[in-house]
């Protein structure tokens, strides 16, 4: 399993590359993308068991908490 701070560091890439895309595109998000975002959380998690929360994209509107 990666180090914590591996999981972290790719959540920053995939948050990144989605701010890039909706900044730069016009069309949706690529599925990939959001399911690599995902995956990568899904992997911090396991970090923090007691901690599970809903999950993020369930919908193809993109919401900003």
């Amino acid at each position: 399993m990666k180090s914590k701070e591996n999981v972290k560091e790719e959540i920053q890439f995939w948050l990144g590359y989605i701010n890039e895309w909706e900044r730069k595109h016009t069309e949706p998000i690529p599925d990939k993308a959001r399911l690599l975002l995902e995956n990568a959380i899904l992997k911090l998690e396991n970090y923090y068991p007691y901690n599970k929360r809903a999950p993020l994209f369930q919908s193809n509107t993109h919401t900003t908490h």
